[in-house]
């Protein structure tokens, strides 16, 4: 199964929100949940069968966002699947909850004196067990361990100003509807070599603000992270590394652009 990491997309939107990148005709809603006090929608996009709807709320208090929309969903009939704690790069996560075959998460963090929100919804099985993994998008199974890994690019494009790590293959490319791009990397060297290319790289190619860190998944991987900003040209670049499980010995690079050229 070909997998888009949840994690991504929210590193992604919370760092869009955070640079002033965000558009929307306010008028789109998510299926599966009511608009608590007449939330505003500010962007909403697919990937393949995800949905991801961002609202902007004119409060500090973000925990009390997340309440209303966990109230709003389980008023729908919407039951919780699992509540993250701690963070992911720095931004508080929060509920997966699910209903019918489909699941529904939740994430709000406080931003400049308001509240940026997100619901993503898709159906169950692109998922993880714990409700804290990946989206599935159909594909190869990425959880059968020691296929041979590629060694020919599939199609897409690198990104110029985020070079691509020496000798790394590029094992998958997704365009956001038009906005941006999820792009994923194999390397046989180690996420240590990797971090430190990028944290080089990034600052020589007139990134700013990069802030890294780490944080464990849910099989207690480790997961290292990047990300850069060009507010002058409403870039934001957010990089996950981490091993694979369907290739061995191999190291994963998931890069997210948003190249929005609107704020």
């Amino acid at each position: 199964m070909k997998k888009i990491y949840l994690t991504m997309i929210l590193l992604l939107f919370g760092v869009i929100t955070i640079s002033g990148c965000v558009n929307g005709d306010g008028e789109s809603e998510p299926d599966g949940i009511e608009n608590p006090n007449d939330y505003e929608v500010t962007n909403q996009f697919n990937v393949e069968e995800v949905t991801i709807t961002q609202y902007v709320v004119d409060t500090e208090d973000s925990s009390d966002v997340l309440s209303e929309l966990r109230q709003s969903a389980e008023d729908e009939g919407w039951n919780v699947r699992a509540e993250w704690e701690g963070d992911i790069a720095g931004y508080d996560v929060g509920i997966v909850l699910e209903k019918d075959n489909e699941f529904l998460a939740l994430n709000a963090v406080e931003s400049d004196g308001q509240t940026d929100a997100w619901v993503i919804q898709g159906p169950i099985d692109v998922i993880g067990t714990d409700g804290s993994g990946t989206a599935d998008t159909g594909g190869d199974d990425e959880t059968d361990s020691g296929e041979s890994a590629p060694t020919t690019d599939v199609g897409g494009e690198d990104i110029p100003d985020v070079p691509r790590y020496p000798d790394s293959v590029r094992t998958e490319y997704t365009s956001v509807d038009e906005k941006g791009k999820i792009i994923k990397y194999i390397t046989d060297d180690s996420p240590e070599d990797v971090m430190n290319f990028y944290l080089d790289t990034l600052e020589s190619e007139g990134w700013t603000n990069i802030r890294s860190g780490d944080e464990s998944d849910s099989s207690g991987e480790l997961i290292r992270y990047i990300q850069g900003f060009k507010e002058d040209e409403n870039r934001v670049v957010s990089i996950e590394i981490g091993p694979t499980n369907k290739y061995d010995d191999k190291i994963e690079i998931h890069i997210g652009l948003n190249e929005e050229g609107g704020s």
